[in-house]
């Protein structure tokens, strides 16, 4: 037996042996696992990593990358396989979709959805916070993407029992979402993901193509080919033992007189028919991935007039296939040729159809390749600054625009060149990244160039929001802008933020006329708030929020939260702070997240739980610095420190809140309550000495 503690997985060396041992067996048999044969060093690589994220304080997300064919599905799996037999803890694979976030929990925990609570309480992970995140997360009402964050964060408590492992297959998960999961899941929760492309910023290990040797005893040991066969295999597979299989399976084979596989020489026209429409399909498939519904394919081969089941059911009587529960196996002829086409080129027409389906399905990052394939610039434009734009980051946005303009024979338009300037700017604002003043100034030069008044106007907004612009200059800049729907709904947002109580009826109306619900809840808000009834504005604010689904919703959840804080409904305001917070998170907006931080921390702070408020003050000091709200966070943290009676920083706080007092009394009563605490707990301190 091993030497192993309970829920740590053994040395390498274990499971080495063990697979040296399985492959002997299977080899005696005459069966072999094409997918792992000759990827030892890609096991050795994933248990270590496996090793080493039980030490991790968080999350570790790894990315196992390779093309179709080389086997890395299958590697992960063997993962989640081997610590499973190892005792390793909890496991699941996740196949082409991520269930809804309370299923994913029970997958993990390895119970039924409505026995989470029985079984965290049995893995001793039950806290009062933990069961508040349950709760939220049963909630039907809650937003997927909340569920998600809350389903990870009890991962990250249960890790902290016993180790947790999830295998994404294939998985379109947003790089922001991969992000979150490493930075956020305060346990050591090991996330390993399958795909074609290394994800951005997720450590990767690339299956290298196996060596013609590899192959050849591959197929040795598989079945009976002809040299001149095997050799067209292996070159045919570029490496890819899945590509492999694939070939000999899809071959028209025939007996020689010594007993090997050959050829045949006659294919009948009906298969050809089939090995067309079965290419086409292959081909569909590929370019659409694993993230689409399966009888999308189908969809899109109408759309090029081909009609893959009466193909497919013709042949079947014609006994040249036959159906099965994993597909349609072919009894002769192969796929080799055409996929060789396919790599060769591929039609403008099957790259646009397969690009609308996957923009239909959510999936804009693929979709926007496959439109640059196809040379379709302007649909490319469109879906990449119109589906997840507010979380690209700026080397993503630079990165698609040198793509564009290598495509484009002449001088890019100025209109598709001005949407990706004005989306590289808007990012690189609110992301706080320090090349934002060069990129505002770029694109400010070119809506001055080329005559854009709304463009100009959104420039003074961005100004704004950088704190260089006043409220009031930028409705007058969208004021001059020519009318129309996107003139006015920006008038209409800005209003509401400038709440001046003679343009607000006005603005009511005009966001009546462009019927938008969230906009009319906006006006409404502000309204209330400049009654003086903060609590219905605040009600507003939150139903405005549930008609937003871009990044905005995160800041109108902000603002949702600060007016419940303002109106003291403290208990209300952490319930919505915690949708805000999730949501500044999974959008990446730093300057949303930090208020929302600051109001969570003083909701704690009324409360009487300064050791939360204190612990949520900390998370935000390691946000971008902004002066006055950093420095709250500093006074939390320093009057926590002092009712526990730990060191107290009077020496290097007091003298910078002296200094900036003025600024941090204008934000409200909640801050002068703040400063009033500090003041009480520096002359305790005084006292006590």
């Amino acid at each position: 037996p091993r030497a192993t503690l309970p829920g740590q997985p053994s040395a390498p060396i274990d499971w080495v042996q063990d697979a040296a041992l399985a492959a002997t067996g299977l080899e005696l048999l005459g069966v072999r696992d094409p997918a792992l044969t000759g990827r030892d060093p890609t096991l050795a690589w994933l248990w270590r990593q496996a090793v080493e994220a039980r030490k991790a304080p968080t999350a570790t997300t790894l990315a196992l990358v390779g093309p179709e064919g080389s086997g890395r599905r299958r590697c992960a799996r063997w993962l989640a396989r081997q610590l499973h037999v190892d005792g390793g803890g909890l496991h699941t694979v996740v196949d082409g979709e991520v269930p809804e976030p309370p299923a994913l929990l029970a997958s993990v925990l390895g119970c039924a959805t409505d026995a989470l609570r029985t079984r965290l309480h049995g893995l001793h992970a039950l806290s009062a916070q933990v069961g508040a995140r349950l709760a939220l997360l049963l909630d039907p009402t809650t937003p997927r993407d909340v569920g998600l964050g809350l389903a990870l964060g009890i991962l990250g408590a249960v890790a902290r029992q016993v180790p947790v492992t999830v295998v994404l297959v294939d998985v379109d998960l947003h790089p922001g979402r991969l992000r979150l999961a490493s930075r956020d899941v305060a346990g050591p929760v090991l996330f390993v993901v399958t795909a074609v492309d290394p994800p951005p910023h997720t450590p990767s290990h690339a299956l290298p193509p196996l060596s013609p040797e590899t192959l050849h005893r591959l197929l040795g040991s598989w079945a009976p080919l002809h040299w001149r066969t095997a050799s067209a295999a292996v070159e045919a597979s570029a490496g890819c033992p899945g590509r492999l299989v694939r070939w000999v399976r899809g071959q028209a084979l025939t007996l020689d007189a010594d007993g090997r596989l050959v050829p045949a020489k006659d294919v009948p026209d009906t298969v050809a028919r089939v090995l067309e429409a079965h290419d086409a399909e292959a081909t569909v498939l590929g370019l659409l991935g694993p993230a689409v519904p399966r009888e999308a394919p189908a969809a899109v081969l109408e759309r090029l007039g081909i009609d893959l089941g009466g193909v497919l059911v013709q042949a079947e009587r014609a006994a040249h296939l036959e159906a099965s529960p994993a597909g349609w196996a072919f009894r002769t002829a192969g796929l080799a040729d055409a996929y060789a086409r396919a790599e060769r080129g591929l039609d403008p027409t099957v790259l646009r159809a397969c690009a609308d389906i996957l923009d239909a399905a959510g999936c804009a990052d693929r979709a926007v390749d496959l439109a640059l394939l196809a040379g379709d610039l302007d649909r490319a434009v469109d879906l990449f600054t119109n589906r997840l734009s507010w979380s690209r980051t700026v080397e993503q946005i630079e990165d698609f625009a040198r793509r564009l303009t290598s495509l484009w024979d002449g001088p890019p338009t100025e209109a598709l060149h001005g949407q990706v300037r004005l989306l590289l700017a808007r990012n690189a604002v609110s992301q706080v990244h320090p090349d934002a003043p060069r990129h505002l100034a770029d694109l400010e030069a070119l809506a001055a160039e080329q005559g854009w008044t709304l463009t100009a106007a959104q420039c003074v907004k961005l100004r704004h929001v950088r704190g260089d612009a006043s409220i009031d200059e930028v409705v007058d800049a969208f004021d001059a802008a020519p009318s129309g729907a996107l003139r006015d709904a920006f008038l209409v947002q800005n209003l509401i933020e400038q709440s001046s109580p003679d343009r607000l009826p006005g603005a009511l109306d005009l966001a009546r006329e462009l019927g938008s619900r969230q906009l009319e809840e906006g006006v409404l808000s502000a309204m209330a708030h400049v009654a003086g009834d903060v609590r219905t504005a605040a009600l507003h604010a939150r139903e405005r929020a549930n008609h937003i689904e871009t990044s905005s919703r995160a800041y109108v959840l902000v603002f949702a939260q600060h007016l419940l804080v303002e109106g003291a409904d403290y208990t209300g305001g952490l319930a919505v702070g915690r949708e805000a917070i999730a949501w500044c998170r999974l959008v990446e907006q730093p300057q949303a997240l930090l208020v929302g931080l600051v109001n969570q921390a003083i909701c704690h702070a009324r409360l009487e739980d300064w050791e939360s408020a204190a612990r949520t003050a900390g998370y935000a000091l390691a946000l971008p610095r902004q002066p006055v709200l950093t420095e709250l966070c500093r006074i939390v943290i320093a009057i926590d420190a002092a009712r526990a009676g730990r060191p107290w920083p009077a020496r290097e706080l007091l003298p910078v809140v002296a200094a900036m007092r003025p600024a941090i009394e204008r934000l409200g009563g909640q801050a002068r309550w703040l400063l009033e605490g500090l003041e009480t707990a520096a002359q305790r301190k005084s006292e006590t000495r």
